[in-house]
């Protein structure tokens, strides 16, 4: 049996001891020993290896060096705690983005997400915004990427799957956070085609937008997506790509647009854009697809051969006829319903369904013919009735 590597973490130490010694009979008892024990705790690592833990501050087999090992794909130094990539400059990066043991940040937290697409690629970044005694912190702490599909996919439906991708995102971003601290979400996108979708009905637009914009109006709410320019998203970066030399030094990348780290977002950014109809035209159902609730009643020969067999009065037949349209009637038209004694029209209306079903069934071939154009053969008995 394989299994992967174990990562989690607790906000105590004692939380951690307690939860390793758990996790290790738990498996113990199952015949499987846990290996390679490491953390970003030197005492922790001291207690472990007293209680005979196999404790792994190294892995030589990716020459990462004393007190490094591999999590995620990426080397992580457990003593200053970061998470580093092979560049030409450093990269590190916090694994520690918030923390619920501070007491000095914030309750309310602000989560931002923005999303982006290109015809290479669609993606979402997420960034929290914490306010820590007068400063305001931002920093990136989660994104998902998509290549984009090999079909060709208008760009307006690309910038729509990076918004689905967005609502997934914050989702799971969100389940995440409100475990530590209550949070506030923003949603952002560049593209006014989308951000109309979203904040319209799904019944308008043709079945691919409608289903993608049903799932992100049951993810987030529509009113917390706006528009934000282009230049200001940074999920651009991840749409159009963007070198690793390039991205060490992106301000904008690790800690988002600017207007992200004042105190108040300014009111600009609330403001709903103009967007011209030929935009979305596309996508809007036509008048001839709109959709209707429709019943129908089959009255097939299995349906009359019943009828038949609970009476042969040509009379009862017709009022129970009748009554079944006037139950179709009363159904389509709830504010104008049928109540009270059969009509005379209503029993006409019965009788001449009736005769045609008779007709149908004696001369079904004849019938057929003549709907069709074609001849009736000479042999037919409806020629005598000519």
């Amino acid at each position: 049996m394989y299994v992967d590597d174990w990562i989690t973490g607790q906000d105590t130490r004692e939380e951690a001891l307690f939860m390793s010694r758990h996790a290790k009979n738990i498996m113990k008892e199952a015949g499987m020993e846990m290996r390679k024990w490491i953390s970003n705790d030197t005492v922790l690592m001291a207690q472990w290896a007293a209680e005979g833990f196999d404790t792994h501050p190294m892995d030589a087999s990716i020459r990462l060096g004393t007190n490094k090992t591999k999590v995620l794909g990426m080397a992580w130094q457990t003593l200053d705690d970061c998470l580093t990539l092979d560049t030409k400059d450093n990269l590190r990066i916090p694994r520690l983005v918030l923390d619920s043991t501070n007491d000095e940040v914030s309750d309310l937290i602000e989560i931002h997400i923005f999303c982006d697409a290109s015809k290479l690629a669609y993606d979402a970044a997420a960034y929290v915004k914490v306010r820590k005694q007068n400063e305001v912190l931002v920093n990136l702490i989660a994104l998902k990427t998509r290549v984009a599909p090999l079909k060709a996919v208008t760009l307006p439906r690309l910038e729509l799957l990076g918004a689905l991708v967005a609502a997934r995102l914050s989702s799971r971003v969100q389940e995440i956070v409100r475990k530590k601290k209550e949070c506030k979400v923003f949603h952002w996108t560049d593209s006014k085609i989308v951000l109309f979708w979203i904040k319209g009905s799904s019944k308008r637009w043709k079945q691919f937008v409608a289903n993608r914009e049903q799932e992100i109006s049951e993810l987030t709410d529509p009113d917390s997506w706006f528009h934000c320019s282009g230049q200001d998203n940074p999920s651009d970066f991840l749409s159009r790509g963007l070198s690793v030399d390039t991205l060490i030094s992106n301000n904008k990348w690790w800690t988002g647009p600017a207007f992200l780290r004042t105190d108040e977002l300014p009111k600009t950014v609330f403001e709903c854009p103009e967007l011209n109809e030929v935009d979305y035209l596309p996508e809007l159902k036509s008048k001839d697809s709109k959709e209707h609730t429709v019943l129908t009643l089959n009255f097939n020969q299995t349906f009359f051969d019943h009828l038949l067999s609970r009476s042969n009065k040509f009379l009862t037949i017709v009022r129970v006829l009748s009554f079944l349209y006037r139950f179709l009637f009363n159904i389509r038209n709830p504010t104008n319903k049928k109540t009270g004694p059969l009509t005379s029209d209503e029993m006409k209306e019965a009788e001449i369904y009736l005769m045609k079903q008779v007709q149908l069934s004696s001369f079904y071939k004849e019938i057929r013919a003549m709907q069709n154009g074609d001849d009736i053969c000479n042999k037919s008995k409806i020629l005598k009735l000519s």
